[in-house]
């Protein structure tokens, strides 16, 4: 479990082992639940069971004074509620059509730096983070930071290089719980200056909103309606700092999952040529692939991705085969309790680990196969999805066939703690896979030997470094 790709361990043991496992790491035991009923036991709102090991590493990066944020606070305590509860406007169908103009612009950018480029090897994890950053900055604070205007890292701007360094460490502590009394090596007392260093952004940035005044009344922003909240019990705004850690709950949040996501899904159809075709296809049919006769497509915007079916396929399907919070999510069991014909001890860690979910929990898991999303209760366990259907599903990789049917897609978590975030995420995700290979065509860089030395050396790990998992490709302009 101290490995960087223990993930892959957790998939094997889940084939071998079954369903719900048990672990002991050193003191404590670690129940390991693949089971996709079971999953949503643990995770759903019957349980409402509190994070485990997350809430701790979140708080050395996020917490100003140890105050619990959205992200680590208890399942349902009051701060927990009032963040929730207050910021879930942000992510409304009508507020991300609201940011579809900002979205297209700092694509376009995106577009004109591969353009510049094309033909050379590029980093495409580095250019999709910086594509997620620009678009959470503008989206969720009205924050213009520029880094998809250099894909070079020494003309980027510090908070990208901070946030890389410190969720590189963090990740390093998540999977060494002892490094944080390793102050002799001095790579982690630098990990602990750039904890410092990125809530230091992250006040400059509530500072940076502050200064524009009174939000208005059409400010449907993160930043906006986090301002709006006030202390249930004194009546009075939250303090600065427990803002400002909550501005970087939300600014990480945003980042890591949409451009990771991104990478992995360009990567996935770069492998697949008839995948590719099929795509190209669509896109041709709807009027918005580049070409010769067509050199500036429209934009594609929501009303687009509803046209475009096959591409909804492929971005759900990159999702389950690469989940990008791959070793899952935690919880604590501060009761007995009994699952899946188990007694479960009070004390007990729960551990959900989402890619050995979606390797375990469906037809022909290890074989990247969109059309399995042809389905619309793919995404749920098969025979609770035929008894409980009960309508036409809404066009989202999150929607449901209704009924109550466990779910067995987990990209974004399910229940009370699912990701606030998934459908800004998701429209950032499928816009932008579809508009880079409406222009672009994608193939590895030699240095990443091949299909396999990407899997050789594939990490559970939020920012990747440059040579690390999918990220060099040549790009190849279509020019069709």
């Amino acid at each position: 479990m101290v490995r960087s790709d223990h993930h892959l361990a957790l998939r094997r043991w889940a084939k071998q082992l079954g369903g719900i496992f048990c672990l002991r790491m050193v003191h404590q035991h670690m129940v390991v639940v693949v089971d996709a009923a079971a999953a949503n036991e643990v995770l759903g709102a019957d349980e409402g069971l509190n994070k485990g090991l997350e809430p701790d590493l979140s708080d050395r990066l996020m917490s100003f004074t140890g105050h619990r944020t959205l992200f680590s606070a208890d399942t349902g305590s009051p701060h927990w509620h009032l963040v929730r509860k207050g910021v879930a406007p942000a992510f409304s169908p009508t507020n991300i059509r609201r940011a579809m103009p900002r979205i297209h612009a700092i694509l376009d950018t995106v577009i004109g730096g591969l353009a510049r480029v094309r033909g050379a090897d590029v980093d495409i994890n580095n250019v999709a983070l910086r594509y997620a950053m620009d678009v959470t900055g503008a989206v969720c604070f009205g924050a213009v930071f520029g880094t998809s205007a250099a894909f070079d890292d020494a003309r980027t701007n510090d908070l990208f290089a901070v946030l890389r360094g410190a969720m590189g460490e963090l990740h390093k502590r998540a999977t060494n719980p002892a490094r944080t009394l390793l102050l002799h090596l001095p790579e982690v007392r630098a990990g602990r200056r750039l904890f410092r260093r990125f809530r230091s952004h992250m006040h400059a940035l509530l500072q940076e909103v502050k200064a524009r005044g009174e939000p208005t009344a059409d400010d449907g922003s993160v930043a906006a309606l986090l301002l709006r909240l006030r202390d249930p019990a004194t009546g009075a705004p939250l303090p600065d700092e427990l803002l400002a850690a909550e501005f970087g709950v939300f600014f990480t949040a945003g980042i890591e999952s949409a451009g990771n996501a991104i990478t992995w899904t360009l990567h996935l159809v770069s492998q697949r040529p008839e995948v590719e075709a099929a795509l190209v296809a669509e896109l041709g049919k709807a009027g918005l692939l580049a070409s010769k006769e067509n050199p500036s497509p429209p934009r594609i915007g929501l009303d687009d991705l509803a046209r475009l079916p096959y591409l909804g396929c492929v971005c759900k399907e990159a999702m389950r085969y690469k989940p990008v919070a791959s070793t899952g999510t935690t919880r604590l069991n501060r009761r007995t309790l009994t699952l899946g014909g188990h007694m479960i001890p009070a004390g007990a860690l729960l551990l959900v680990p989402f890619d050995a979910v979606h390797r375990c929990n469906f037809e022909r898991p290890d074989e990247f196969w969109p059309e399995r999303w042809l389905d619309p209760t793919a995404g749920y366990c098969a025979a609770a999805s035929a008894q409980h259907q009960t309508g036409s599903p809404e066009a989202s990789p999150l929607s449901s066939p209704g009924g109550g049917a466990p779910k067995r897609f987990l990209p974004f978590s399910t229940g009370p703690r699912q990701c606030m975030g998934r459908s800004l995420a998701v429209v950032m995700h499928d816009v932008a896979v579809a508009t880079l290979l409406a222009r672009f065509s994608f193939c590895l860089a030699d240095r990443m030997g091949g299909a396999a030395g990407v899997e050789a050396a594939e990490l559970q790990k939020i920012f990747r470094n440059f040579e690390e998992a999918a990220g060099w490709k040549r790009v190849v302009p279509f020019g069709r």
